[in-house]
Parts: C-alpha cells; sequence; structure tokens
C-alpha cells in the first residue's frame, strides 16, 4: 500500500512539475490564448508607422516570451501588462506601451 502511494505521490509532484507556465488551475496554458488575444487588439489598434510587429505571427512569437502576468498589469513585462495598453491605444502613444519595444512594460 504504502508503495503505491508513494508513486502516486511522485506522479503527482512530477506532473506538477511539468504544468505549463501561464497556466490555470488544469495546469493547461492559457498564455497562446493571451497573445492570440493581446495580438489581435494591438493589430487592430495599432497600425502603419504604429505597429512595430512585423506580423500578427511575429507578436504572438515575442508575446508568447513573455510572463503571464496579473488583469489590469500597467508594469512588468507581462501579456497582461502589453494587452492593458493594447486596449487603450488608438495609433496613439500607448501603442508604444503595447508594443514589443515598450519602456513601460520591462
Amino acid at each position: 500500500m504504502s508503495l503505491r502511494l508513494s508513486a502516486l505521490s511522485l506522479l503527482a509532484l512530477t506532473l506538477a512539475a511539468c504544468a505549463p507556465a501561464g497556466g490555470d488551475s488544469t495546469g493547461i496554458s492559457t498564455r497562446p490564448v493571451q497573445c492570440s488575444a493581446y495580438c489581435g487588439t494591438y493589430m487592430a489598434n495599432c497600425t502603419n508607422a504604429n505597429n512595430e510587429y512585423t506580423s500578427e505571427s511575429d507578436c504572438e512569437t515575442q508575446c508568447g516570451a513573455w510572463t503571464q502576468g496579473q488583469p489590469g498589469d500597467t508594469s512588468g513585462n507581462s501579456v497582461t501588462c502589453h494587452d492593458t495598453y493594447a486596449k487603450q491605444a488608438n495609433d496613439n502613444g500607448a501603442c508604444g506601451d503595447a508594443g514589443p519595444n515598450s519602456t513601460t512594460c520591462i
């Protein structure tokens, strides 16, 4: 019986350690969904010279390297910080704060 519990405990610890960053309580990563939403918002609100990405794919690649963050973040290199400013952007200064070269979300 104790061997079975030890094996189950080891399995649980292994699964917890392998849970992707940015996961929810099920261990499933939410970052790709967040990056897709952020990039869609950014690309819609920051066009032409205000857009710092070469494509939506470029946006999603760079976004994938950021931490998840907390809703409403206004600092820190997180998806939620960049998204906060992308939602405020309208081809204005917020595009720089929302983009990959942000001096606010660092």
